[in-house]
């Protein structure tokens, strides 16, 4: 629409130029002694001059509608990139928020798990998997500090996985035990039918009795023994457990600063509502102290089941 508007006011700027010429030349007497474009009439001017301002207007006006139109062009480029890096970074930082949560439930349920299965091993892999992906996108102060988290979390599974240790040994122990606890009882109930066979019968075998017997006594003596340590084992690996929770409720605490900072990063990139420092220090400190306060309300319970120590208490 520009383009043809121009050319038809440099059309008439030449058209006007040209006649300005010719005006001049029909002005010229035959032998002129000084002559000049001042001899040019006033009206051929004043064309000329509408027309030179006019074409000056068209062009200025074109550039600033170029301009504005190249500002507008890189400004929606702009936004579409802002979107599209919105849209991803929300993909994803759900799904870390998602996988963080599951993490810290697998780390609670650690002592219960079947290492040696490898879906069971691998609990945190889409947790860390999640990071990685977090880091891709994000922003580098939000990078840092999700690296931090990563590297806390990997420290503390490691630690974990070392208390752990002896209580799922003593589970494997119990397991153990059950087994022939499970195979004595069958026994005993064998012996048992076969004593009362023996005893229906009308014609009863002194003999075939006190073997039964002795037989019934000891696998019922082996199962009681056995039972007898395995309680052992039950009550030692709820210990193990009861410690285990606190270590880690523990270490939740000590990281619990860093992940209201991770999570306020994160809603600043997604431009939702975030909190300064002050609030965060000051929300750090309120769940801490209630973590704090349910912990000791869990020892206390503990302590007065009896089911650990005093002396276990922090």
């Amino acid at each position: 629409m520009r383009i043809p508007r121009l050319i038809c006011v440099l059309a008439c700027w030449l058209t006007t130029f040209n006649l300005m010429a010719q005006e001049k030349i029909s002005c010229l007497p035959p032998q002129p002694a000084n002559h000049s474009w001042f001899n040019i009439s006033d009206v051929i001017w004043s064309a000329f001059l509408a027309s030179t301002v006019a074409v000056t207007g068209v062009l200025i006006s074109d550039w600033k509608s170029t301009r504005r139109t190249r500002m507008q062009l890189e400004h929606d480029a702009r936004e579409r990139d802002r979107e599209r890096k919105s849209a991803l970074r929300k993909e994803v930082y759900l799904s870390a928020a998602e996988e963080q949560a599951k993490a810290v439930q697998y780390l609670s349920s650690l002592p219960q798990a079947d290492l040696t299965d490898p879906v069971q091993s691998a609990g945190m892999s889409d947790f860390f998997a999640s990071a990685a992906k977090v880091q891709l996108v994000c922003d580098p102060k939000t990078y840092s500090l999700v690296s931090e988290l990563v590297s806390n979390y990997g420290s503390l599974l490691l630690r974990l996985l070392g208390k752990v240790s002896p209580i799922h040994s003593i589970q494997n122990d119990i397991k153990i035990r059950s087994h022939h606890i499970d195979r004595y009882t069958v026994e005993v109930d064998r012996i048992l039918a076969m004593m009362s066979a023996n005893n229906e019968s009308g014609v009863p075998d002194p003999n075939k009795m006190r073997v039964l017997q002795s037989a019934f006594e000891f696998n019922q003596g082996q199962a009681k023994t056995i039972s007898e340590e395995r309680n052992r084992l039950f009550t030692h690996r709820d210990s193990l457990n009861i410690t285990y929770a606190m270590d880690l409720m523990k270490e939740l605490k000590e990281l619990l600063p860093l992940q209201i900072r991770v999570s306020n990063a994160i809603r600043r990139e997604l431009n939702l509502e975030c909190d300064s420092d002050e609030i965060l220090s000051r929300m750090a400190d309120e769940q801490l102290m209630r973590m704090t306060t349910q912990m000791d309300s869990m020892l206390r319970q503990l302590q007065g089941e009896s089911l650990i120590p005093p002396a276990s208490a922090p």
